[in-house]
């Protein structure tokens, strides 16, 4: 199920799945899967004296245009950071400017703030209030002539509707936005900052948003100049321009900052470097690359899913389909197909659930019977058997999960899709049938 979803959405321009993401997500696709009373409270935290469920948050970049914060908030998000917002509508760079690098567990974006701009992002928010902890990032418009005063900008319009304010200086898609990070202008940013907080007499937490590529010097700097504005936190960090010789994937050498599993021990220890500077004064957020197989299974099922790539690998072995070396490996791509595809179904029954979708059962009853004529058997009498009964369950699963794909797709742009009743009469083979529909 889950090999099948990914090579779909894979097929699809990374930017266009991107967008299929958010779509999805307002027409709430969405249930509350993990809703506040299944965090467990070791993992309340607080930030800007706000309490949090739990600490993991979703990073700017993703809901660039405030459009689904809520909806993440209702995924269990502890808090939201929206962005990066310009102060004027922007395309940002030309297309294509989003690139997969499946191999390395990469992505290559050179984006470049797109973005509808502060005035149309800032009337969103104001209608639709955020359910949790919303953060929003700013940065300047690419040919500004006074980048500095954008970030004022961006201040102005958001002070009293965020619960805090990322100031962005870390960004490899704007030319020369890095540059802040040099003492002198980073210095100049928050002191400006500062200044016109007090002009309009606001308190809103400011942080700032940093690049993984800071030099060791430089990093020693920013801390003395964020512990000298009282800045509220630290983000580390964005992607990265750095070293793609190690990659394996053809568009490595896209121009672009690269984000994913090898950014993961870099961020990870420029991390620990400000923590050791800053001393617990800041707090630090910290953009983790590393999230790639966290999602918790019941062990049962596991198992099960387990014993089932086993029982497949002796037989195959026994046929002399597979040699002595090869079934380790295979074994280990097993477990890790048979996981992805529990996570699959976990979340396509959450999805059937919440909306109330139909499944027709006569289609997993019909391909059980063409395939047992095609190999010679009666339907009625395979389906008693072991084999038989694991492979009805496996074909009503493919099925059903199809069925709320296509409802996704059918959902988001626009097709209306008719439910395709289910009641017991429609089950073909009643009378044989002791196998579980769950």
């Amino acid at each position: 199920m889950f090999s099948k979803f990914r090579s779909l959405i894979f097929k699809i321009d990374p930017e266009t799945a991107h967008t299929l993401a958010i779509k999805s997500l307002k027409f709430n696709f969405a249930p509350n899967i993990f809703d506040e009373s299944k965090n467990d409270p070791m993992f309340q935290t607080t930030l800007f004296g706000k309490k949090l469920h739990n600490p993991i948050g979703m990073a700017a970049g993703f809901d660039k245009n405030a459009e689904v914060y809520n909806p993440l908030f209702k995924l269990g998000f502890g808090f939201v950071e929206v962005g990066t917002i310009t102060p004027l509508e922007q395309y940002g760079n030309p297309k294509p400017r989003v690139f997969r690098l499946v191999e390395d567990q990469a992505l290559i974006n050179r984006l470049g703030f797109n973005s509808l701009g502060a005035k149309d992002v800032s009337s969103r928010i104001r209608s639709n209030t955020p359910d949790g902890l919303l953060g929003i990032n700013i940065g300047p418009n690419k040919d500004s002539k006074d980048r500095l005063n954008d970030y004022l900008i961006g201040l102005k319009t958001f002070h009293n509707i965020a619960d805090y304010i990322a100031i962005n200086i870390s960004s490899p898609n704007t030319e020369n936005l890095r540059n802040f990070h040099e003492q002198t202008k980073l210095d100049e940013l928050l002191n400006s900052i500062e200044q016109e907080k007090t002009n309009l007499k606001s308190k809103v937490p400011i942080v700032v948003k940093i690049s993984p590529d800071v030099s060791e010097n430089q990093v020693q700097q920013i801390s003395e100049i964020l512990l000298k504005y009282q800045v509220k936190a630290i983000i580390v960090s964005n992607t990265t321009e750095g070293n793609r010789e190690n990659l394996q994937n053809t568009s490595k050498h896209q121009k672009g900052g690269l984000s994913g599993k090898p950014l993961e021990l870099k961020s990870n220890q420029l991390i620990n470097k400000f923590y050791n500077l800053l001393k617990n004064k800041i707090d630090i957020i910290g953009d983790v690359h590393g999230l790639y197989d966290d999602f918790v299974l019941p062990e049962e099922l596991i198992k099960l899913g387990k014993e089932r790539v086993d029982t497949e690998l002796e037989e195959a072995s026994a046929k002399k389909e597979i040699t002595e070396a090869e079934i380790e490996k295979k074994r280990q791509e097993g477990y890790e197909n048979a996981r992805m595809d529990l996570r699959m179904k976990f979340i396509l029954d959450s999805i059937r659930e919440h909306e109330k979708l139909k499944f027709d059962e006569k289609e997993a009853a019909g391909e059980f019977f063409n395939l047992a004529q095609i190999t010679g058997q009666n339907p009625d009498e395979l389906i008693q058997s072991p084999f038989g009964r694991n492979m009805y369950q496996r074909i009503f699963i493919r099925k059903q999960g199809d069925a709320t794909l296509d409802r996704i797709v059918a959902r988001v742009f626009g097709d209306p899709v008719e439910d395709a009743p289910t009641t017991a009469e429609d089950h073909v083979h009643d009378e044989h049938c002791d196998h579980d529909h769950s």
